[in-house]
């Protein structure tokens, strides 16, 4: 696999929602979005990627997501099908 330039690895952050929950490392798209506009910052983020991939190797926490239920208690008024919802 080729190592990211940095406009790569800016285009592929700019598709992600910045409004999603962080991970259990706490850090947001929203909060990466604004750490790679400090070019020193891109640059070490891009490189830490490139590494990742130079060794063929992902740290754990890395892959970790959190998913969580969410109930919607007023589906009506959303316009929203709770059946959409609800476990079977």
């Amino acid at each position: 696999m080729a190592p990211f330039s940095k406009q790569e690895f800016k285009d592929a952050i700019a598709k992600c929602s910045s409004l999603s929950t962080p991970g259990p490392d706490h850090i947001s798209w929203r909060h990466l979005k604004s750490l790679i506009t400090n070019k020193r910052c891109l640059q070490k983020i891009v490189q830490i990627a490139n590494a990742c991939i130079k060794l063929e190797f992902w740290p754990s926490h890395f892959k970790l997501s959190i998913s969580q239920k969410v109930t919607y208690l007023f589906c009506d008024e959303l316009n929203i099908d709770s059946r959409a919802y609800k476990q079977s």
